[in-house]
């Protein structure tokens, strides 16, 4: 197990923070709002490393390391909750179809049957009344949304 936060430098989107429990990273703005008392990196402060019975340091803007500025216990009660993290971020990003999303996904499926061998069959009566009742199921798809 590991505890990692850090200022991560993105000249596109302007520089972040980032916390990250094991493999589970979250934006220190969404760590915030599950854990109101933990606060962003102090100003002279570009990350901090914690492995239970391993390391645990700071590390300034140069990349050198300084004291930790939180506790061991801290941090092992916040690793203690990554279930808790992982649970809370699968329920906030989760989402189901709107009946909207649903038409429109229901349409792509029948029109990406409308594939070059079906275009070829079009030379039938059989081929030709096929893609005639594709439309009007697409047609009557549509209608719903």
């Amino acid at each position: 197990m590991q505890f990692i936060h850090e200022k991560i430098e993105n000249p596109i989107d302007g520089d972040t923070e980032i916390v990250k429990l094991n493999e589970l990273e979250i934006p220190i703005a969404e760590f915030i709002e599950m854990e109101p008392a933990y606060s962003a990196l102090p100003s002279d402060v570009k990350g901090i490393r914690y492995v239970p019975n391993g390391a645990h340091y700071s590390y300034g803007l140069d990349g050198g390391v300084i004291q930790a500025h939180i506790s061991s216990e801290i941090l092992d009660r916040l690793l203690a909750k990554i279930e808790t993290y992982q649970t809370t971020i699968a329920d906030k990003f989760s989402f189901t179809q709107t009946d909207a999303e649903k038409i429109q996904v229901e349409i792509e499926r029948l029109e990406n049957q409308l594939t070059p061998r079906r275009i070829r069959e079009m030379t039938t009566d059989a081929g030709k009344q096929w893609v005639v009742e594709l439309d009007n199921l697409v047609t009557i798809e549509r209608a719903k949304l």
